[in-house]
């Protein structure tokens, strides 16, 4: 999570690797961004989780959103959700809140998961047809205009959250780490 952007090119480079997970730092590298974008890597973000402990400001400036808005395709986890108190579905519902997502985007992000996934091509084509013609019908049956509402209590952003308590050293590391992040994308 909190790696540098060199750790991503090695992993890419070295390890033949089509997908990450988290991998925050590629906005901090504008010619590995692009690279990504262009190669079609997949990025698995966790935007809640994230927010907890790496980017402690609004989730409405988590890097996942640069993320997106430069091209890269990213699908959305969860991480840990008996930890955090959180699951896929509230982290969908915390984006289109805080960052302004619609149904047309989740849908785009989860055919991004089936592309990410270690299948053959066949099966994930396959797949993806299937899964982007039943969202479409789900998608018909809801008001996609319809807001969406998930009440969080602000203890809940706190790390010692479910008992769990993250070493004062390593928080420090990864607020350290988000700041940098975030002083870069506001640079550009």
């Amino acid at each position: 999570q909190a790696a540098p952007a060199a750790n991503i090119a090695y992993c890419i480079d070295e390890l033949g690797f089509n997908r990450v997970d988290h991998g925050y730092s590629v906005v901090l590298d504008n010619d590995l961004l692009q690279r990504c974008v262009n190669e079609e890597i997949v990025y698995t973000v966790c935007p809640v989780i994230t927010q907890r402990g790496l980017f402690p400001w609004a989730l409405s400036k988590h890097p996942v959103r640069e993320m997106i808005n430069r091209g890269l395709k990213v699908t959305i986890g969860s991480d840990d959700p008996t930890m955090i108190d959180s699951d896929l579905t509230k982290d969908m519902i915390l984006m289109a809140e805080n960052m302004g997502y619609r149904p047309a985007d989740f849908k785009e992000f989860t055919l991004n998961g089936i592309d990410a996934c270690w299948l053959d091509e066949s099966t994930r084509k396959q797949w993806r047809a299937t899964w982007a013609k039943e969202i479409d019908a789900l998608l018909a049956e809801v008001d996609t205009n319809e807001s969406l509402h998930y009440a969080l209590d602000e203890e809940n952003w706190k790390w010692s959250h479910s008992g769990i308590q993250t070493p004062c050293e390593e928080r420090n590391r990864f607020w350290q780490h988000g700041e940098e992040i975030k002083s870069k994308m506001a640079e550009n």
